[in-house]
């Protein structure tokens, strides 16, 4: 994971034009346009109620494709129900390409996957089918199409993203955060805001993970929803607000039962593993 969590699977506020040049014209419609009134043959797709998936001509995807479309459905239903909120959003338009090079010639980000703005997912698919990866870009769509306009703060935005992936080589969030506040390397909420890019990425995303796990424990959904919106800030205005909030914060992490916890963060300095399946990097 997490060179990996973040490069690979973080949101891209990229430039509509870079991808709008290199592919055909994708639909607007919320239901997408069905394959016979397309006139790109270049690209093929497959369109039913929850995901409108295109990839390239000449991509075998053979039985992969059903297996796309269960884990994006299952995934809608996760993330729907972690933000508290009904699966309206339209079918997610997903785009596969070939390799990160061909994803960085479309985006014009290294990436395994990227989610833009409007909800609309760029993956990368090498013949197996990324569970972590696909999930992780699922929550950041439902994020941008069933919240209010929100997200301008990374640590919260990746957060999201891997809670919505799942597990960590079989740890949730929460138990590697509680590992680390036992051993003192537990970052605080303001380094979170402050440098979320310059702390160890499997420490900081994890850490972000949690504390997004903690504020819909905490605070519900309301709360999470103000989080996006709103930061931190959002949730502890003041600085007696916020040395008030670290009681509780900490209180949810020491309650994980000691078993639970990672024993080490070399168990996944390796990368998590979604299912039994590709490595999410």
């Amino acid at each position: 994971m997490i060179r990996r969590l973040s490069v690979l699977l973080s949101i891209a506020a990229v430039p509509f034009v870079v991808w709008w040049l290199v592919l055909p014209k994708l639909p607007d419609d919320p239901l997408c346009e069905a394959p016979a009134k397309r006139a790109d043959r270049r690209w093929k797709e497959h369109v039913d109620s929850g995901l409108c998936l295109y990839w390239p001509d000449g991509m075998a995807l053979g039985a992969a494709r059903d297996s796309l479309r269960r884990v994006v459905a299952t995934a809608r239903e996760d993330s729907a129900e972690f933000m508290g909120v009904r699966d309206t959003a339209p079918p997610i338009r997903m785009v596969l390409v070939h390799s990160r090079d061909e994803l960085r010639r479309i985006t014009g980000r290294e990436a395994w996957g990227t989610t833009y703005p409007d909800g609309m997912v760029f993956l990368v698919f090498d013949g197996r089918v990324n569970t972590l990866g696909i999930r992780h870009e699922v929550m950041h769509a439902l994020n941008r199409t069933l919240w209010p306009p929100g997200g301008n703060e990374s640590w919260i935005v990746e957060g999201l993203g891997v809670v919505g992936g799942g597990h960590c080589g079989g740890y949730s969030p929460r138990a590697v955060a509680a590992f680390l506040l036992e051993q003192g390397m537990l970052p605080s909420l303001e380094s979170l805001e402050a440098s979320f890019s310059a702390l160890d990425e499997i420490v900081g995303h994890l850490t972000a993970a949690a504390f997004v796990q903690f504020t819909r424990a905490e605070y519900g959904a309301g709360g999470l929803e103000r989080l996006w919106v709103g930061g931190l800030g959002a949730l502890a205005g003041t600085e007696a607000d916020r040395q008030s909030l670290k009681d509780p914060w900490f209180r949810y992490l020491q309650g994980v039962p000691m078993g639970d916890r990672l024993p080490s963060l070399d168990v996944i300095r390796s990368g998590c593993r979604a299912d039994g399946e590709s490595n999410a990097a």
